[in-house]
């Protein structure tokens, strides 16, 4: 009997959790805006900028091997050393 209890307890607590979505918080949109194509040592890599939230600059982030890696700039000059880095450490990426 217990049991019983139990689960239909469950049941209904779960169809209350199952209310309208209308009225869920929404997410925000992504944040990564523009995506920029670069060319560094022959291989291509997308840079995605992230608007500046809570700072005074954006940031930029090129994609190496699906991991993403801060740059100081939207451009092969400014992501060659990130690009590079991620090519010898490998691992962790900044984001």
């Amino acid at each position: 009997m217990k049991l019983q209890s139990l689960i239909l307890i469950s049941v209904v607590a779960l169809a209350g959790c199952a209310g309208d979505s209308d009225s869920m918080p929404r997410l925000p949109e992504l944040t990564f805006y523009e995506r920029t194509v670069i060319a560094i040592d022959g291989q291509t890599y997308t840079v995605s900028t992230r608007p500046a939230e809570f700072g005074d600059r954006e940031q930029y982030f090129v994609s190496v091997n699906g991991r993403y890696y801060e740059c100081e700039a939207p451009t092969a000059e400014g992501c060659i050393e990130a690009v590079r880095g991620a090519m010898t450490r490998g691992g962790d990426s900044d984001y």
